[in-house]
């Protein structure tokens, strides 16, 4: 049997385990799939590879931890020093999928990243990550965040542009990615229908709830949307093939997640 699991701190509200148990399922795999509350993510990684792990996932805090321990990395996880997928082998490999995950969310709404004008909300792990991602395809980035320092450390890695004026940025982007907490639980938005307009793809990689007050704003403005759970799905399905290098069941995934969302 192969053991995986996702590490970090929360963890009891990740979708992963039933995300990834549906595909295994499905394909009549022998694997299981387990969600590891950790304080400790450095003995938490090396226990999992001594124990014969095949892989994890890795959410925070614990992404610049598990990008210190890996051997070897993709490009977005060399740039951004954050992994937030493992696969073992004799070495500790380290991905990052969270900016791919992004990208193939808003690409399968019809929406094309390379040449926008892309507004990203936030500058820490995983704006770091799609930032790093979005720039590599050739997108125009200008980077809002509260704390000013963090979003010129982000648009110096990426080649982007901090803006200060959030409504006036709003105007000028093709496509807007919220990926801060606000609206995670919560009813709470930085931006409403009136900052927005109708040539926007607007995603909030937020997936609890489902549908935040950002995305129904978005709706109000007759933006496209992208919901979380999008993001989560096509991540989900590329560490699928990276650790089994075979085709994820995407749709079988998409129904179990939703349906336990629902629930």
């Amino acid at each position: 049997m192969k053991i995986l699991g996702i590490i970090g701190k929360p963890v009891k509200h990740s979708l992963s385990p039933v995300m990834y148990s549906s595909a295994f399922e499905h394909l009549g795999m022998n694997a299981l799939y387990l969600p590891f509350e950790v304080e400790d993510a450095e003995m938490a990684i090396k226990g999992a590879h001594a124990l014969g792990f095949h892989g994890l996932n890795v959410t925070m805090p614990h992404k610049e931890v598990a990008g210190s321990l890996s051997e070897k990395m993709d490009e977005v996880a060399r740039i951004s020093g954050a992994v937030n997928t493992i696969k073992f082998s004799d070495k500790i490999l380290g991905y990052n999928t969270d900016g791919d995950g992004a990208l193939r969310a808003i690409e399968s709404s019809g929406t094309k990243v390379r040449g926008s004008r892309v507004l990203i909300l936030g500058a820490g792990g995983s704006a770091k990550a799609i930032a790093v991602r979005l720039s590599l395809e050739g997108a125009e980035l200008m980077i809002w965040n509260r704390g000013r320092e963090r979003a010129h450390q982000l648009a110096s890695l990426t080649g982007g542009k901090v803006v200060e004026n959030l409504r006036e940025a709003v105007k000028k982007a093709e496509i807007l990615i919220n990926t801060t907490p606000v609206g995670m639980n919560s009813d709470e938005s930085l931006l409403f229908s009136e900052d927005l307009h109708e040539s926007l793809t607007v995603l909030d990689i937020v997936y609890s709830p489902p549908e935040t007050r950002l995305l129904r704003e978005a709706k109000k403005a007759g933006a496209k949307t992208v919901d979380g759970i999008s993001v989560l799905l096509h991540q989900g399905a590329l560490n699928f093939e990276i650790w089994f290098s075979k085709k994820a069941p995407f749709e079988v995934m998409e129904k179990a997640v939703r349906e336990a969302v629902r629930k």
